[in-house]
Formats: C-alpha cells, sequence, structure tokens
C-alpha cells in the first residue's frame, strides 16, 4: 500500500516538472529576456582634430622653438599615425571658426588661415563623427569663440586629449593692441588717433609708433614702455591732406626676438570731408543782389568766402582803371587762377571778365577747373548772359547750360517763378514734393529787364521758368557742375519773408543748396552706396545697396553698378549690382570671415561713368587672432579635466600614450544576446512534451 502511494506521488512529480519546464520555455520564447556582456573593441573610433586658425602659424614649436606649431603638431600625427590606425579607428577633422572633416591627404595640404579659433565647434565634431569615443584635439589653446570652452568640453559625453603646441610660456612680442580713430574727419584738421601697446618679456625701453598713409610718415611719436607687460595708451595727431576715404596704418617697430611680428601693424580708415567749402564771388557791380548773398554765405559757417565787387558799372564814365574799382585791389590774373584750384565755387555776377585782362587763356582754365570738379555759378540778366554779353563763343560759351547763340526774347518783367524740378537738389526747399511747390508759390515776385535767353542747351536741365522762358538751367560738365540764374532780384525773396515775419529761410535754403550742390558736396552725389552688416551664426553676411541718378539727379533705373569688394587676407570679389527698386542696386555677399571689408561702388550709363562711392565695414566679432598668438594651455588642461580626458604637451604626444589612456574606453560598449530563438529551444520543448506524454501513456 506504502509502495503504491510512493508510485503515485512520483508519477505526479515527474508530470509536474515535465509541465514546469515546457512552461518555463514557453515563457522564455514569448518574453524574449536578454543578457548584457561587455566586449572589448577591436578598433576605438576616435575624433583627431587640428586647430587651423591663424595663431598655429606661429614659430614657437620644436626643439629649437623656431618650427611652426602647425608644422609640429602635423609631424607629431604623421610619426604615429602608422599605430594609431593600427589601434584605432580615427577620423580626421580640422577646427577654426567652424569644424569640417578632413582626410588625411587634406591635412597635410591644408595651411593655418582660420581667422579664430571657435572651440565650442568640438560639437559639430561629434555630429560629423557621431560614432567617436574620444576626441584628440591638437591645440595652442587660443580660442576666439564666444562660449565657455569648459561648459562645452563638459557636455560633449565624450572625452577629451587635449595635446598643447607650441610653447607654454609667453614668448617675446611687441603687441599694438587697439587702434582707436573717428570715422568722419575734415582735411587740414587734427585727428586724434588713441592706441594701446604692451611688450611680454621684452623691454624696450622707448618705442617709436608711426602713423603712415602710403609709404609716407604722417606722424610719430615716442613712447615709454615700463619693464611690465601693462598697456600703455598714447595719442597721436595728423592732419588728412586729401578729401574722401582714407587708409592709414599703425606701425610699431619688429624686433628680431618676436615669434609673433603681424600684430606690430594696425590699418584704419577714415572718411576726411571739407571742412568748409571754399566759394570765390566776384561782382561786377554794387547791389543789393550782391549785398544779400554775400552776407548770406558769409554768415554760413560751412563757407569760407573770398569776394570781390566792382565800384562802379562798366557803362559809367569814370576815368579811372576797372582794377582799382574794387573794394580790395583785383588780383592779378597770375595769382587769380593759381589759386583758382583751391576754391570748390566760382561765381560770377553781373561781370565782364574782358575788362581786367581775362583773356581766352585765362577762361581755358577756367574751364579746365569745371571739368576737374569745380562749380561755376552765373549770375545776371541778359545784358552780361546774353548774346550781346562777353561770354559767346569764349571757352567758356559750352559750359553754359542755357543757349546765347539766339536773339533774345521778352517775357514778364514782374513775375514769381515756375519751378519744373521742386525735387531737384537745388530747388528742394523741403523733403516733400507737394510742400516745396507750395512754398515756391509764397515767395514775393521777381523784378527784372524782361528779357531772357530763349531756350536751354540740349542735356541741361531747366529748374524754373519764367513764363515761357527759361531763367534757372544747370548741368554737369566733365566732373563739374554748372549753373546759370539770370535774375539780380533774388534778394527780394529774403526782404519779402523777412517783412512778413517769417526770417529769410527758404531764401537762405535755396543759396545754401546752391552752394553745395555746384561744390560736389557730399550730401549730393549721383552715386551714393549704405552698406548694412548682420552676423549669423554660421558666417558673416553683407548687404551692399547703392542709390544711382542721373545727371540731373532723377533716379536711373538703365544703369550698370560694379561693387568692387576688399577683404582680409587679401579676399577680394566684384559683383555687378541687380536692380532692387527705382534708381536702387543691391546684392548680398554671404559666408564671409569676420574682418574689415572695402567697398566701392561704381555706376556708368551708356558707357560713361556718374560717379563712385566708398566705404569700410566691420564683420564679426573683433577678435584678432594674431594681436596676441600666445599659447593657452590652462584652458586645455581645463576641458580635459572636466570631460574625463587628460593633457599633454605635444612634443610628448605618442599614440602608446592614447592607447593607455583610452583603455576605460575600449570597454564601454556592452553586447546585448537573447538565445530563446535558438532552435535547440524549440528541440528541447519538443522533447519535454513528448516524454510527457510518452510517461503518461506507458505508466497511466
Amino acid at each position: 500500500m506504502m509502495n503504491g502511494f510512493l508510485v503515485q506521488i512520483r508519477t505526479l512529480a515527474s508530470r509536474f516538472l515535465f509541465r514546469l519546464g515546457a512552461a518555463v520555455l514557453l515563457a522564455l520564447i514569448f518574453l524574449q529576456p536578454s543578457f548584457e556582456r561587455r566586449v572589448r573593441m577591436s578598433s576605438v573610433p576616435v575624433a583627431i582634430v587640428v586647430d587651423s586658425s591663424e595663431s598655429m602659424a606661429a614659430s614657437d614649436a620644436g626643439p629649437d622653438e623656431n618650427v611652426r606649431r602647425w608644422d609640429f603638431a602635423r609631424a607629431a600625427l604623421s610619426r604615429e599615425r602608422e599605430r594609431l590606425e593600427k589601434n584605432l579607428s580615427p577620423a580626421y577633422h580640422l577646427l577654426d571658426q567652424k569644424a569640417r572633416p578632413a582626410s588625411w591627404e587634406d591635412l597635410s595640404q591644408a595651411a593655418p588661415k582660420g581667422a579664430l579659433s571657435d572651440v565650442s565647434r568640438l560639437e559639430d565634431v561629434l555630429k560629423l563623427s557621431p560614432e567617436a569615443r574620444a576626441v584628440v584635439f591638437f591645440s595652442d589653446g587660443r580660442n576666439g569663440g564666444r562660449r565657455d570652452p569648459a561648459a562645452v568640453a563638459a557636455s560633449l559625453g565624450v572625452p577629451v586629449y587635449a595635446v598643447g603646441v607650441g610653447k607654454e610660456e609667453s614668448a617675446p612680442d611687441l603687441i599694438l593692441d587697439s587702434v582707436r580713430a573717428p570715422r568722419l574727419a575734415f582735411k587740414n584738421t587734427d585727428v586724434d588717433v588713441s592706441i594701446q601697446v604692451s611688450a611680454r618679456r621684452l623691454n624696450p625701453g622707448f618705442v617709436t609708433a608711426r602713423i603712415v598713409q602710403g609709404s609716407q610718415t604722417v606722424a610719430s611719436q615716442r613712447i615709454s614702455l615700463p619693464e611690465a607687460s601693462n598697456i600703455v595708451e598714447a595719442t597721436m595727431t595728423f592732419r588728412p591732406q586729401s578729401t574722401g576715404l582714407q587708409a592709414y596704418h599703425v606701425q610699431l617697430p619688429v624686433y628680431d626676438a618676436e615669434t609673433n611680428r603681424r600684430n606690430n601693424r594696425q590699418d584704419f580708415t577714415v572718411q576726411v570731408a571739407r571742412d568748409r567749402i571754399r566759394v570765390l564771388y566776384i561782382s561786377g557791380q554794387p547791389s543789393p543782389q550782391y549785398s544779400l548773398l554775400r552776407h548770406q554765405l558769409k554768415t554760413n559757417p560751412s563757407v569760407e568766402l573770398v569776394s570781390f565787387v566792382i565800384l562802379r558799372d562798366p557803362e559809367d564814365a569814370v576815368n579811372i582803371p576797372d582794377y582799382q574799382l574794387a573794394l580790395i585791389p583785383f588780383p592779378s590774373q597770375e595769382a587769380l587762377f593759381e589759386q583758382l584750384k583751391t576754391f570748390d565755387l566760382l561765381i560770377f555776377e553781373q561781370f565782364s571778365f574782358s575788362q581786367f585782362g581775362i583773356g581766352a587763356g585765362g577762361l581755358a582754365l577756367i574751364r579746365e577747373y569745371v571739368e576737374k570738379g569745380g562749380g561755376l555759378l552765373l549770375v545776371g540778366n541778359s545784358r552780361v548772359l546774353g548774346p550781346a554779353g562777353p561770354y559767346r563763343q569764349t571757352p567758356l560759351d559750352d559750359l553754359l547750360p542755357l543757349s546765347l547763340e539766339e536773339p533774345l526774347v521778352a517775357g514778364p518783367r514782374r513775375y514769381r517763378m515756375d519751378v519744373l524740378e521742386p525735387e531737384h537738389p537745388v530747388m528742394a526747399l523741403t523733403d516733400r514734393r507737394e510742400e516745396t511747390v507750395s512754398s515756391w508759390r509764397t515767395l514775393p515776385f521777381l523784378v527784372d529787364d524782361g528779357q531772357f535767353l530763349p531756350r536751354a542747351k540740349k542735356g541741361a536741365l531747366t529748374l524754373a521758368m519764367a513764363g515761357q522762358q527759361p531763367v534757372m538751367a544747370a548741368w554737369q560738365r566733365g566732373r563739374g557742375r554748372v549753373m546759370m540764374f539770370l535774375s539780380l532780384s533774388s534778394w527780394r525773396w529774403a526782404l519779402g519773408e523777412a517783412g512778413l515775419g517769417q526770417g529769410a529761410w527758404m531764401y537762405q535754403r535755396f543759396w545754401s543748396n546752391a552752394v553745395r550742390w555746384l561744390s560736389s558736396s557730399e550730401d549730393f552725389r549721383l552715386v551714393r552706396m549704405e552698406l548694412a552688416a548682420e552676423s549669423t551664426e554660421e558666417g558673416e553676411e553683407l548687404s551692399i545697396r547703392a542709390f544711382v541718378n542721373d545727371e540731373n539727379h532723377k533716379p536711373l533705373d538703365a544703369a550698370e553698378v560694379q561693387a568692387q569688394v576688399n577683404g582680409p587676407k587679401g579676399l577680394a570679389w566684384r559683383k555687378t549690382l541687380k536692380p532692387v527698386n527705382r534708381g536702387e542696386y543691391g546684392d548680398v555677399l554671404t559666408a564671409l570671415e569676420p574682418g574689415a571689408y572695402r567697398v566701392t561702388v561704381q555706376a556708368y550709363h551708356h558707357q560713361k561713368k556718374l560717379g563712385e562711392d566708398k566705404g569700410v565695414v566691420e564683420l564679426g566679432a573683433l577678435w584678432d587672432e594674431n594681436r596676441d598668438t600666445s599659447t593657452n594651455f590652462p584652458l586645455l588642461r581645463n576641458m580635459a579635466q572636466v570631460s574625463g580626458g587628460d593633457f599633454i604637451p605635444c612634443r610628448d604626444f605618442s599614440s602608446s600614450w592614447l592607447d593607455h589612456r583610452l583603455e576605460p574606453v575600449t570597454w564601454t560598449y556592452e553586447k546585448r544576446e537573447s538565445p530563446w530563438n535558438s532552435a535547440w529551444v524549440l528541440i528541447l520543448l519538443t522533447g519535454l512534451l513528448f516524454l510527457e506524454w510518452f510517461r503518461q501513456r506507458k505508466y497511466e
């Protein structure tokens, strides 16, 4: 009985075990549990990054400290390349303003030309090589990026093994730290330039700083340098001799002991304008016209006036030579034309030049003066500025915008001018056309002799009419400008305004406009440029806009506009600007390096040059990689420490050093395995079920 009970117990136990084993196998197959095991990688992927910024061109590496950092880093890599590629899987990269992948051939042919090294771009290295288990960074530690290098290194998630290239202690160097100069200055007026100078491990005692234009030194100053490397400030003064955009540079001496000789000079530019417009005003007779206009010019702070007035009308019978009838002695012809080139504008008012010994030769000089950029204003009535006057068939005749070839025609003696070109720079009393037209209509009447020239010459612009006849006309001749005004009564505008208690602002505005336009003031250029710079994350953008008018100051749509751009390190572009609006042309240059860009815009119409404008713009952060090329190994050490890596000078770098430090990294990859899909598991499960069935049939 007991034996039967034991047999029954064994049968139940075996059945339970067989079914439990089958259930466990089915659960494992369904749930697919897995286990992990560490596997040593046969080839560890590593990102090798070489700094390719300009500071890596400094020659303070190698046993004798006369090898470029760049060359020394490449030599170290070349020496260890075979062992590195045998034990590791290196992916090479270059890094300056951005990171980019490079083959070994690219690395061999590249050069350190980057304007700065932005260490934060190590993030991009891991985007380019996401499988990398470590970053090996060859650099001198110079960082021009805006982010904290230590914070970037700590966030990478892989160790940084920093290899310091160059001499750890500061090299002897004389540094021109900064140059500050005004962007706008005036001709023949003092300009102050502030400079900062420092010296490292160099004690020259005194240095002489020079301001140079071209090959000419325009200013120099002796500066005392203390033994410590403190920055010394000094102010230098010079006087520009020419107008327009002028290029200068500050130069310090270069010493043999210096390893960096590129930070002893800094370039700068100054836009030089005329301090005042120089006007030579000659009137053939005293009159209210001369009195009020002379007063207007004399009280204008932007005008330097020299004037002569003849004390009698040419037809008066006085037994005294004409040259003795000026308020001050009239200059000799030689003195007059010798000084003429120093004036911006020549005004002849009712002036019969022939009576003062000015012949064809003198008039030819006046014509040359205008064609080279001078301004000429003729004011008078038909007696002087008419077919019977002294100007007809002279070298000045071709300069005049009104024709002297046809007989005079009768017109109104009392009239209010009908302004045809209210937007012309001479006639624009306000910034709005409607207000200008309304203002001209309120001015008092002019009163003259009622005789007018019948027409303007082809190409000249009639600015105003008296009835049906032109009373005021202007045009461009060569590089200069000419205007005729057939009236001697504009003084009535000033008295009429004053009588109404309004002041004489319209009279003053008109004559100020005329003087500025005739003297080719910067405000009235035919070609004007605007520069706008906008920094972007991946590069810089330079927007160029040019506004072009024809010779009559109307927006010109059919111009050919060329922009010449000269950037840092000899970079140069020439672009044809595209029309973007009426009289407006533009284009954009992108992905530019930080630095100073000089831009010149020239406009042409029918193959004739209308003019040009120049400007300078700074793009990007004002980081100068060459200002100080001292190494910064503490930065590299800190990056390595916070990322879990290590630091080593380049002279000690070897593949074995790297292998030893990469040892933990080679075991960090863990392999996940799941064996429950094997055929043997299925066979085992089938076997268990079969045995359980077979046992049940045999024993039960």
